[in-house]
């Protein structure tokens, strides 16, 4: 089952959605994504796919909420 499928069914009210992964295996997770990110990390057609790269998911957590990381 597909990630929008899921939203669909449980949350069909949901806003924008976000997804952060690694690897080759996230690239049908980040094609139903409204906003692709990927670590930096993860392999250049993985990076490519995506809006930005982060070093990680807590730090883009931070910056969705306007933190800075210290």
């Amino acid at each position: 089952m597909g990630l929008r499928r899921l939203l669909q069914d449980l949350i069909p009210d949901h806003g924008p959605v976000h997804t952060v992964g690694d690897s080759w295996n996230d690239l049908s997770m980040h094609a139903e994504a409204d906003h692709p990110i990927a670590l930096r990390h993860s392999p250049p057609e993985v990076v490519a796919v995506c809006e930005q790269a982060v070093p990680s998911a807590s730090a883009y957590i931070d910056l969705l909420l306007g933190r800075g990381r210290d």
